[in-house]
């Protein structure tokens, strides 16, 4: 049995590295981030795409109480030996917003300020210095998550900037979208819930004391309804620089194989397999090759690695959910014409079209 350790299910730097995983290194991705001088950033990706590790490592990296760690977590890897000068500077203000119950609005509205209060009591617990008991029962008072945030960050000390990681930023907002699509235009719209809190966000940014921001999620439907709700985005979905800052490029593939069997022939049968199956994607307009999906090739290879056979379910059943919410995505405006451009594409494998990044919620896409 090949003893290799491959990180399926894991989305935590710090478990990923000391249990001794293998980790893919995409830590240069940090210094370019800094380089391209852009602080707040959105970022999209398919589901199972290793968005939450990477915002792990952000984490890690950024914060302020993980100094004592850097070398242990990174130092073999690229940005431990080239550390950027932001390293542990800051205090990590970390959302996720999946788990969100949004079975009428009224819960979806309730589970979404409780959501925004659980990551305010993580940040007073990771740093019990920024805030007194008093302090921190003030900010708990605030009724919905606008209130919550406004007073959070009118009693924030200010001694260190604050990085703000959103994780699954779309997560229940897109469960909304699929259940009502005019609950959704009212969550997002001026007078919203939702826009409320980004703008408070926003007002922080343009106060100094969130310093950066880095948004994951899966659609750009919810940041483009929020319009200038949380215009201060650059989004790098689809910037060139950063196309593999997620995912696996083929070579990346192919020295996890290596990893698996010492047989050339194996290897290729192997590396065929997860061709056919997970690299479909292509992020950027000119882009020269494939990504592959990365949860579904570690969720083979680690089959493989004890079995030295492929799973008996090429398509991985945790990640079968994630299709019935696209399927139901299709349904969302105009059902005939996305069922026509969908079986365009399982016709031909491919479809010419030009890529909308901005739609109209009040007139359809």
């Amino acid at each position: 049995m090949i003893r290799v350790r491959f990180p399926y299910g894991i989305s935590n730097i710090e478990k990923l590295i000391l249990q001794g995983f293998v980790f893919v290194d995409k830590t240069e991705f940090i210094e370019r981030l800094e380089v391209q001088g852009e602080s707040y950033v959105s970022f999209l990706r398919p589901r199972k795409f290793g968005k939450s590790l990477w915002l792990s490592i952000l984490e890690y990296y950024y914060d302020i109480n993980q100094k004592h760690k850097f070398e242990l977590l990174f130092g073999k890897y690229y940005i431990g030996k080239n550390p950027t000068p932001l390293h542990n500077s800051y205090r990590i203000l970390f959302f996720d917003f999946s788990g969100i119950d949004t079975s009428d609005k009224e819960q979806a509205k309730q589970g979404f300020t409780l959501s925004v209060q659980a990551s305010i009591d993580n940040f007073f617990d990771r740093y019990p210095d920024a805030y007194s008991i008093d302090k921190q029962n003030y900010v708990r008072s605030g009724v919905d998550a606008e209130e919550k945030m406004t007073l959070f960050f009118q009693r924030y000390d200010k001694r260190a900037p604050i990085y703000v990681l959103f994780d699954e930023y779309d997560h229940f907002t897109n469960d909304i979208l699929y259940r009502s699509l005019d609950e959704f235009v009212d969550s997002v719209s001026k007078q919203g819930y939702i826009r409320k809190f980004y703008e408070v966000i926003k007002s922080a940014a343009r106060q100094g004391i969130v310093d950066r921001v880095f948004i994951t999620g899966v659609s750009p439907l919810t940041l483009d309804a929020l319009t200038s709700g949380f215009n201060i985005l650059k989004d790098l979905t689809h910037h060139p620089v950063f196309e593999t800052m997620l995912g696996f490029t083929e070579s990346e593939v192919f020295n996890l194989v290596c990893k698996t069997t010492s047989n050339k022939r194996q290897r290729n049968q192997i590396m065929q397999e997860l061709k056919e199956w997970y690299n479909g994607y292509r992020f950027c307009k000119n882009s020269q090759q494939s990504i592959y999906n990365p949860n579904m090739v570690l969720y083979y290879l680690d089959n493989f690695k004890d079995t030295q056979s492929p799973p008996d379910e090429l398509l991985d059943p945790n990640i079968a959910p994630d299709y019935g919410k696209l399927k139901q995505m299709f349904k969302v405006v105009n059902l005939p014409k996305n069922q026509e451009v969908l079986e365009k594409v399982l016709q031909n494998g491919y479809i010419d079209a030009e890529l909308v990044t901005i739609f109209n919620f009040e007139r359809g896409f």
